[in-house]
């Protein structure tokens, strides 16, 4: 992983962190408690059954607690459910599951290319001016839906959606006062002559360069969730196993303009388009952290290993200077190994039995990808006769805040 993606993930970390102790602060700590966490606040137990070993535990395991007040040590409650000596009446939980579950949340994804791909430099060797860098892609509106069903005491099903994300950002990069050395104004030079040394008319001696990018996701999962048999305590488990599919894409419209060689200059248009179809098996772990009875912790965190169908298509348009238009069309296709990884911190305040509020912060890292930036030919010779390339090596991080609910039944 590279210093800028590493240190992405750590700055959404301590923004996930920082949030989400503010919550915590507000909530009273419930220490020492001895049973499985929980968090019911129409049905809070008096304070001994929490020592109780038998106690339902968080959201969509979905046990609400009620309270039968026989004689556990007779099995008037069942055998589950014994008194642990606790002093107090023998007050313990029926449990009652929720069968469906139902998570809608509110998603905003940033996206962040981990490239460092230079498009326009003053010359073929000076500063850059114009680079991946140099596009700013905002927070995209989008959703994740989650309906899950349970269907053993230690074991749900769930779907998840994630989507659908569109970005698009333009970068403009213009010398227009200065005099280059073949009678023209600019002397901007592009990746498509490899910032060739001395420059080559036609590619270079540009009075104007622009790179529009749009890029794409969505993914879709299928899992299986099973709930560890934990010590009586604040903390909840479960293992994660399941199916994954995402679907990530980008555009890229890259144009050069020069004035000479004359008589009428010369246009250079670039449009490449690429696709990662991922396919793959991903495991996983959450942990639930009952902080008090209403509020508890979600840290889930899952990677999977993916067959990616990734292509790349290249459409060349040059326009010379005698304004004879010329178009070449490249492209290529093949299988990769890719893998992805997901963090999620979220905050859980229940409000009914039936109802949760969910706040938090996630980051998604993919690798093995076609990016657009990265499969913009260099070597003129190839953009134009082929056989077209691809590079399948690229990074991405998406993350965001998560806003949405939980409901139960």
């Amino acid at each position: 992983m590279s210093v800028q993606a590493a240190n992405l993930i750590a700055r959404s970390a301590i923004l996930s962190t920082a949030s989400l102790v503010l919550v915590m602060l507000a909530a009273s700590f419930a220490s020492a408690q001895g049973g499985r966490p929980f968090a019911q606040p129409l049905f809070d137990p008096p304070n001994y059954a929490r020592f109780d070993n038998c106690r339902p535990v968080p959201l969509a395991w979905g046990d609400s607690p009620f309270y039968d007040f026989g004689n556990c040590g007779n099995g008037d409650c069942g055998p589950q459910c014994e008194e642990n000596g606790v002093n107090g009446p023998a007050a313990l939980v029926v449990h009652r599951p929720n069968l469906w579950y139902a998570t809608v949340d509110f998603a905003p994804m940033m996206y962040d290319p981990n490239t460092g791909v230079t498009f326009a430099r003053v010359g073929p060797t000076g500063p850059p001016v114009l680079s991946e860098g140099s596009q700013e892609y905002e927070f995209d509106a989008g959703g994740e839906f989650t309906l899950g069903l349970r269907f053993a005491d230690r074991w749900r099903v769930e779907g998840t959606y994630l989507g659908s994300y569109q970005w698009q950002d333009t970068a403009v990069a213009t010398d227009t006062t200065n005099p280059n050395d073949i009678g023209g104004i600019g002397n901007l030079s592009t990746l498509l002559s490899n910032f060739n040394d001395p420059a080559v008319a036609g590619l270079d001696y540009n009075s104007q360069v622009t790179v529009d990018t749009r890029a794409s996701l969505e993914s879709a999962e299928i899992n299986f969730r099973y709930r560890v048999d934990m010590p009586a305590g604040p903390f909840d488990v479960h293992l994660l196993f399941g199916g994954k599919y995402l679907s990530t894409g980008e555009n890229l419209d890259f144009t050069s303009i020069a004035d000479s060689p004359g008589p009428d200059g010369a246009i250079n248009n670039v449009v490449v388009d690429t696709r990662n179809e991922l396919w793959g098996m991903q495991l996983g772990f959450a942990t639930n952290w009952m902080v008090s009875p209403r509020f508890f912790l979600e840290t889930d965190l899952r990677g999977a290993l993916c067959m990616n169908d990734a292509s790349q298509t290249t459409v060349y348009t040059n326009t010379d200077e005698n304004s004879a238009v010329t178009v070449f069309n490249t492209g290529a296709v093949q299988d990769r190994t890719s893998f992805t990884g997901d963090l999620a911190i979220i905050g859980n305040w229940q409000v009914t039995p039936y109802l949760v509020f969910r706040a938090g912060y996630q980051a998604s890292l993919v690798t093995g990808l076609a990016l657009a930036s990265e499969n913009l030919q260099t070597n003129n010779t190839l953009l134009r006769n082929g056989p077209g390339v691809l590079v399948d090596t690229g990074e991405l991080v998406y993350h965001g805040p998560v806003v949405g609910f939980t409901i139960m039944r």
